[in-house]
């Protein structure tokens, strides 16, 4: 068989859709880490003064103690604690 030229085809394409969707795919995931920055800053403020709160109260009762000549104890917080 023989090949014979009949005619062309000519496609065009738009890459507008594609590009569409890259875009609102990065404000997703920009909100979506700009949520969980703002999360994870609130949970570490909350969190710092739990933690830093105790660690606090004991150094002054150590700079108490330490100053006074006299024994001195640190003041009971929770009645499980010895």
């Amino acid at each position: 068989m023989q090949r014979q030229f009949i005619g062309a085809i000519y496609l065009e394409s738009d890459l507008e859709e594609i590009n569409s969707k890259v875009r609102e795919f990065a404000i997703v995931v920009t909100a979506i880490l700009l949520v969980a920055l703002l999360l994870a800053f609130v949970l570490s403020a909350k969190l710092q003064t739990v933690i830093s709160a105790p660690i606090a109260r004991l150094a002054r009762t150590a700079e108490a103690v330490s100053s006074t000549t006299t024994s001195r104890s640190a003041p009971l917080r929770h009645p499980m604690t010895i």
